[in-house]
């Protein structure tokens, strides 16, 4: 075997890897330059990127995976502004932002943003990205946004429940009313 067949051998078996990992992955919908602040498995705050697939979301620091969350372990993605995040402070808010998650309002000037990806098993893990407004990041996830927070069997509660945490996250940005009536129309069954 040549060199030249060599080369060929490594790149075909590059491109069958590629392919196995892009069925497993599917299509990438976005990608940022974040912070990792907190709330799974890695338990320091590192610099990095996150990349959402179809199928999973992954955290990386210089090219190397951090974290991977498969699509079934998520229940909704979030972009939101300084004020949103010190606004919903919860148990993982808290550990992850310490007493900043009492902190005054600030201006919405700041060009600061923070995903938001909440698990089914409650937990909140938490990137920050800056030098972009939470406006144009929603904008910018919009295709994650329609892959990670359809609406999935309600588990507990009812139609009126869901509807109620709808019309919160209505109220925050992070679904359009459009949207919203969508999904009353979905769980109504109209």
């Amino acid at each position: 075997m040549g060199l030249l067949d060599s080369i060929k051998d490594g790149y075909t078996k590059n491109r069958e890897v590629a392919a196995e990992r892009k069925d497993v992955r599917g299509e990438k919908l976005a990608h940022a330059q974040c912070i990792y602040l907190g709330g799974y498995e890695v338990k320091h705050k590192a610099g990095g990127s996150v990349t959402f697939f179809e199928n999973q979301i992954e955290f990386s620091t210089l090219g190397k995976a951090k974290f991977t969350l498969t699509k079934t372990l998520v229940r909704e993605v979030a972009v939101e502004g300084k004020d949103e995040v010190h606004s919903r402070v919860t148990v993982t808010r808290l550990l992850v932002l310490g007493i900043f998650a009492f902190g005054a309002r600030k201006k919405n000037e700041v060009k600061e943003s923070y995903i938001t990806i909440v698990l089914n098993d409650g937990r909140e893990v938490v990137l920050q990205v800056n030098n972009i407004a939470p406006v144009q990041l929603k904008a910018k996830f919009s295709k994650v946004y329609a892959a990670y927070n359809q609406s999935k069997p309600l588990q507990q509660g009812s139609a009126t429940d869901e509807l109620e945490r709808l019309a919160a996250l209505k109220s925050k940005g992070v679904i359009t009313q459009a949207e919203f009536d969508a999904k009353k129309r979905q769980l109504l069954g109209l």
